[in-house]
């Protein structure tokens, strides 16, 4: 099996592919771990190169060496960019080990005793600690409470769910809303749409339409659809604001290119009925069926900005059906 690796480290190195598009099992691919493990450059090398052109066995053992630092400098950040690169292409034992990778570098130290890592904790792993500590790790509850207090926008955001939902903590609105007040104040976005969501429902504070459009804004700014769509519907309604159908139709047109189907249906609401623009069914209708077409996407967004959704209209459907029966 030896004189195999080696053979097979020589052609990897030389290009010499068995055939166009040919794969690395896991097994030669384990092999060149083995070796490169056991300090063989070639077959390091090897690995690296069947990884770099996008063999998901490669990639995977690569990273696994990575995780290891056997015949190489351990580097955790080498192993999940790897991992990702293995599991992105369907590899099982990646996506296995990234849950598993994950939760040992911060239980086991690494991470929770690494202030500059917990500082810059990235949005996904932010979410992913969040899950593990709505189960009961505690030392995934440690982690985010760390990076959140050392001024960690996403571990903010994600701390303040765990108060807000009372999973993996007692919950705690006013806990919940501090940290997610401190994750908007440094411009997460989520947060943002979140605390203009708060103050349009009066939830644990007053209703404040002004405060519910001043977060939007911001969030609105940084492109989240479904603050725009909310826009729209302040100043549609006039709440906060002067009602201005020209600024409604602004937003709306803003999330209804993101496909915020609210946002699309809006639209087709204010060409039928001319307010703030010429009456037209014929656009109406085009509005209408945008509405319809994207609501029935897997996995569309919808309208989830808390009681703002007014439910008792349609998605559009019916609408583009009524005005397609009346030849518009």
């Amino acid at each position: 099996m030896k004189r195999f690796c080696k053979f097979l480290a020589a052609c990897l190195l030389l290009g010499a592919w068995m055939a166009p598009g040919y794969a690395l099992t896991d097994e030669e691919a384990r092999e060149l771990y083995d070796q490169a493990e056991g300090s063989d450059a070639q077959a390091l090398k090897a690995l690296e190169q069947a990884a770099e052109q996008g063999d998901a066995a490669a990639q995977f053992f690569l990273g696994g060496l990575y995780s290891m630092g056997r015949g190489i400098r351990q580097d955790y950040a080498q192993t999940r960019y790897w991992w990702e690169k293995a599991a992105a292409q369907g590899h099982a034992l990646a996506q296995g080990n990234l849950s598993a990778e994950f939760s040992r570098l911060y239980c086991d130290g690494e991470g929770v005793q690494n202030y500059a890592q917990a500082r810059a904790l990235r949005e996904e792993d932010a979410e992913e600690l969040f899950i593990q500590a709505a189960k009961g790790d505690a030392c995934a509850l440690k982690t985010l409470e760390q990076a959140a207090e050392q001024g960690n926008a996403a571990a903010q955001f994600w701390l303040g769910g765990l108060y807000l939902t009372g999973q993996g903590v007692p919950q705690d609105d006013a806990q919940g809303w501090a940290w997610r007040e401190k994750a908007a104040a440094q411009g997460h976005v989520r947060a943002q749409f979140g605390m203009g969501a708060r103050y349009f429902d009066g939830e644990g504070v007053p209703q404040d339409y002004g405060q519910a459009r001043s977060w939007w804004e911001k969030a609105a700014a940084q492109g989240h659809a479904m603050a725009q769509s909310a826009l729209g519907d302040l100043y549609y309604d006039g709440k906060g604001v002067r009602q201005d159908y020209a600024q409604a139709r602004y937003w709306w047109e803003k999330a209804g290119e993101q496909d915020n189907w609210w946002a699309l249906y809006n639209l087709g609401a204010l060409y039928e009925n001319g307010q703030g623009v010429p009456q037209d069914k014929r656009a109406a209708k085009a509005w209408y069926g945008k509405a319809c077409a994207v609501l029935e996407l897997p996995g569309s967004p919808g309208c989830k900005y808390g009681k703002a959704c007014k439910t008792q209209h349609s998605s559009g459907c019916e609408e583009y059906r009524r005005l397609d029966k009346a030849g518009e």
